[in-house]
């Protein structure tokens, strides 16, 4: 279903609770055939966004309160890699030949028709902004108690979105269509909350930007999904940001691209 699809990348987008959270949701409109792989993912993706939207509600800071979210998100992040642990194994029952050094890379999963690397790009987005809220919450909790829940006390997000910067290439090049450069536009614009907010990986936002903003690595897309991020993420105008968005209209380099969003005000 494209409008569940839809609707739960908006829930991400707005960190809120999905309309389609439901077991009912899950269950019902698919009584009468098996799921795809696309459908299984978003059967353990659209609780996260409901988590996200309790960890920014939080009013009350006890260990309790905080322990109990953390649960939740334990619970989310194992159904998450659960859904990529049957992801390997059919792909490795499909490609025999490949070797466990190949299918440990990021690229790997783009050789694989459309579905499989839009699921990989947008479940490397979800963990990003899953086990970075993880990771505050554990920062936040005595160092045995977060251990204890989530099986370790910090995880590195960054590793995920670096394979998502590795490979938006696929996604914005032109043969790969509207619907690649689509899909790409949320979890880019997931890993580019995260380098921009994230002290220890400010320093690659400018990467990311550099490749959106390249036409020779991005297609034509590129630099419009660049100027609408840094137009619409600028509106919390951290420096960082504000910084950004002068390069990228003042650099004789990029001149030729101007932060102008079609449909707004045209």
């Amino acid at each position: 279903m494209v409008f569940r699809w839809t609707e739960i990348a908006r829930a991400f987008s707005g960190r809120h609770r999905s309309a389609f959270g439901s077991i009912e949701w899950s269950s019902i409109p698919w009584m009468g055939h098996e799921k795809t792989i696309k459908e299984t993912l978003l059967d353990v993706a659209t609780p996260v966004p409901g988590l996200l939207e309790k960890v920014d509600g939080l009013v009350e800071d006890s260990a309790e309160a905080l322990a109990k979210i953390l649960r939740e998100m334990s619970s989310a992040r194992e159904a998450l890699f659960a859904w990529k642990k049957t992801l390997d194994s059919q792909l490795s029952n499909y490609d025999r030949n490949s070797t466990a050094e190949a299918r440990s890379e990021p690229e790997y999963f783009m050789g694989f028709g459309m579905d499989v690397p839009h699921c990989i790009l947008f479940f490397w987005a979800v963990l990003v902004d899953l086990l970075q809220a993880m990771n505050d919450l554990g920062a936040r909790l005595p160092r045995n108690l977060a251990i204890s829940i989530s099986g370790t006390h910090l995880q590195d997000p960054g590793v995920y979105a670096d394979y998502v910067v590795r490979c938006i290439r696929y996604f914005l090049r032109p043969e790969a269509g509207a619907a690649g450069s689509q899909s790409a536009i949320l979890p880019i614009g997931i890993v580019f909350d995260y380098y921009a907010f994230d002290l220890q990986s400010a320093s690659k936002l400018g990467s990311l930007m550099e490749i959106l903003f390249d036409p020779s690595k991005s297609g034509p897309s590129g630099p419009l999904i660049g100027a609408f991020l840094l137009q619409i993420k600028g509106e919390r105008d951290p420096k960082a940001i504000k910084a950004m968005t002068e390069r990228f209209t003042k650099d004789e380099k990029y001149s030729r691209t101007k932060l102008h969003i079609p449909g707004n005000g045209d």
